[in-house]
């Protein structure tokens, strides 16, 4: 059948047939007199077929942008999965494992040298920036901008080196020492000269310019700048 004219049809029913060489195809929405067209800008160099394999269910597909899929994932991203990334960036953390039992990166100003083989913190008024060692949701070590701190036993095969960036203080300074327990300033400090910081009581005090068997060693009576000295046998 051929039209002298091109026909208008307001409700057509079409239950069947194959429709080519459509420039655009429209749906109208069921919620407004607007249509939604289907059409391609692009140069085709043969006829070419867009299939939908639904898996017998009905399905919604709802874009928020304009998606590009070109091998989107070669791999299963779901929970029970272990995909392997060439590069994953974090806006917040990064958690491996489990909170419980793995190592958790948080906030952006933790960065990696590969060739010197060192994480490096950002120091800044993000107090957040931390790499935390848990085990059980304990923090067994946390490394931040400030410092370490290791909570549980510490072993170490070698030298334990503490203050090793200050020189011997004349009569000692106070927090700078070998601080145990938690009471403030409770400790082990070192000096030249007769000690004169305030520390708490029981603290002892490593004098480096002792010369007798009176004076190369105190202790702090009053938990204040009050010290005896202690005898050594030399």
């Amino acid at each position: 059948m051929v039209f002298a004219k091109t026909p208008s049809l307001a409700t057509p029913a079409i239950s069947g047939g194959t429709a080519s060489s459509l420039t655009g195809l429209s749906i109208r929405s069921s919620g407004a007199a607007f249509d939604l067209t289907f059409a391609t800008a692009e140069v085709l160099t043969a006829g070419r077929t867009l299939s939908w394999s639904l898996g017998d269910a009905a399905r919604t597909i709802t874009l928020s942008g304009n998606p590009t899929l070109n091998d989107w994932f070669d791999q299963s991203v779901k929970v029970a999965a272990s995909p392997s990334f060439v590069t994953v960036t974090g806006s917040t953390s990064l958690i491996a494992a489990s909170a419980a039992n793995g190592v958790t990166i948080t906030a952006a100003a933790v960065t990696r040298n590969n060739a010197a083989g060192s994480l490096t913190i950002a120091a800044g008024s993000n107090a957040g920036n931390t790499i935390a060692f848990t085990t059980a949701s304990t923090p067994r070590l946390a490394l931040t901008d400030a410092g370490a701190s290791v909570t549980g036993v510490c072993t170490a095969t070698g030298a334990l080196t503490a203050q090793n960036a200050t020189a011997i203080p004349a009569g000692g300074t106070a927090g700078a020492g070998v601080l145990v327990s938690s009471t403030a300033n409770f400790g082990i400090f070192f000096g030249s000269g007769a000690p004169t910081l305030s520390a708490a009581k029981g603290s002892l005090y490593l004098r480096s310019d002792g010369s007798g068997a009176t004076d190369r060693i105190y202790v702090n009576t009053n938990g204040s700048t009050t010290w005896t000295a202690l005898t050594s046998v030399a």
